[in-house]
């Protein structure tokens, strides 16, 4: 098990130990394969931009549902669009579109 943690800490050939068990020495194996495989590496990267854009994506719409929130809390205070602009540091134009969706 050591030699697992050891090895998936960094999956390089010097943390695989020469009396190490055989299925760590086939997941080296594996591992060895799929680095040295150009098509994988390149599948690898889409992921992990596919990855980035889906966390921007929610990030987004976070902010967004946050500021929603907000318009319809100071609406209920009976706030005026410029109202709400200015103390939420937003655009007329951009208050207005987005209670457009509420």
């Amino acid at each position: 098990m050591v030699d697992f943690l050891h090895y998936v800490e960094n999956s390089s050939p010097k943390n695989v130990p020469e009396d190490c068990d055989e299925r760590l020495l086939h997941l080296h194996r594996i591992v060895e394969q799929i680095k040295a495989n150009e098509q994988m590496g390149v599948t690898y990267m889409k992921m992990e931009e596919r990855d980035r854009q889906i966390k921007e994506e929610g990030r987004e719409e976070g902010e967004r549902s946050k500021l929603l929130s907000q318009i319809q809390k100071k609406l209920g205070k009976g706030m005026t669009i410029e109202e709400i602009a200015e103390a939420l540091e937003e655009e007329p134009a951009v208050i207005k579109e987005l209670m457009g969706s509420l």
